[in-house]
Order: C-alpha cells, then structure tokens, then sequence
C-alpha cells in the first residue's frame, strides 16, 4: 500500500523505470522484532524507485486522510495523542487493533482536517467520516494474511463507517502505471505498495513504499 508523507506520484513512477526491479526476500532490518513498547507504533512508507517488484506487493490508493490507530480502547493521532471523536463513532469499532486513515473523500482534506481536530467533536459532522483501514497492530502472519483477517472482522462487526482499504495485486510496472495514471486522474493522491509477505513491524520500512 502507499501511505506516507511521500506518495507514490507519476513523475516519480517513470523515474523509477529506469531502475532495476527488485524480486528479493525483504531486507533483513524489515524482519526484525519489535519490542512490546513499539507494539502500536505505525509502519512508515519509504520512497519507491521501483526496487520492489509490484507483483509482490498488495496495492492500495493512498488516502489524503489523518492516520488514526485503534488500540482497542483509545483512537489516536501518529503523535499518539487521542482522536476526540464523538462516542457513537468509537463505539461501532471492533476489540482489535487497527491502523488506517480517518478520511472524507478526494480533495476533502482541510474538510476533514478541521472535522477531527476539534476538541469538541461534533456528531453531526462525524456521521461523513470514514475510517479506512489496511493494518491489524501486532498480528501475526504476513500482510496478505492479516488482510484476510481484517476482512473477516470488519464483516463480522458489520460497522458501517469502518471499511478495509481495497487492496488488489498488479502484473508489472507498466500496470502500476496505468492505475497511477487512473487514481490520479480522478483527484486521488498516489498509490501505496505493501509487501505482501510482510511480518507486521513499525518504523520507517521499505515493506511499504509510496
């Protein structure tokens, strides 16, 4: 998938063309354990320059949306500092942990921006906004496996403001490019590529790239 600060764009994608693709294992600084005090700490994307090939990845739209992680009890911001988010929304969400983006739609950002950073939420304005999410903190398996999962528990919980991000595996580049070039071209941000093979970590990891 591709969620960070640096998305995935088109004049970064055909730069990346000219790169050799990388089909290997993941490096080994992407398989070590965290410790229990990073448990919920968000993976970070690096750049991509196609150093991983797409076909062994799991690729989602990156969404231009605030980064929320669910821990089960508290829904916080990436600086860790609590959501305030009306009590019908935390309600509807599941025991398990979840990362994704709270978001509103294309080129909704400050929209949203000034939505969930109130101190005083506001239900009305709440009911718009849905929480995307692609990650289960501290699971085991690989990515493709704890999408499975996430699948499985967001049908199980049936919440409706709750969605997985879609994620779908592309051929090669040039296939990566042609739904760059869609994504784009309908007001998207960019794309966020997740080694399918993943163990989940935290950090900054080229397991995820945009």
């Amino acid at each position: 998938m591709f969620h960070s600060s640096h998305p995935l764009t088109r004049r970064r994608l055909v730069a990346a063309a000219s790169i050799a693709v990388i089909a290997a294992p993941m490096p080994a600084r992407a398989r070590s354990r965290q410790s229990p005090a990073d448990a919920f700490a968000p993976l970070l994307a690096g750049v991509y320059r196609g150093q991983v090939d797409p076909a062994l990845c799991l690729v989602s739209e990156k969404y231009d949306g605030v980064r929320a992680l669910w821990d089960g009890r508290v829904l916080r911001h990436r600086s860790g500092r609590a959501v305030a988010a009306p009590a019908s929304f935390l309600a509807a969400l599941p025991a398990e942990a979840l990362d994704g983006e709270l978001w509103l739609g294309r080129r909704r950002f400050d929209e949203l921006s000034a939505i969930v950073r109130r101190a005083e939420p506001r239900a009305g304005e709440w009911a718009q906004v849905r929480y995307m999410v692609f990650e289960m903190p501290g699971a085991t398996g690989d990515f493709a496996e704890r999408i499975d999962r996430l699948g499985a528990l967001l049908r199980q919980v049936g919440a409706d403001r709750v969605e997985l991000a879609p994620q779908r595996r592309l051929g090669d580049g040039a296939e990566l490019t042609r739904a760059l070039n869609d994504v784009v071209g309908a007001g998207g941000e960019g794309l966020m590529l997740h080694l399918a093979s993943a163990p989940y970590q935290t950090g900054r990891s080229d397991a995820l790239l945009s």
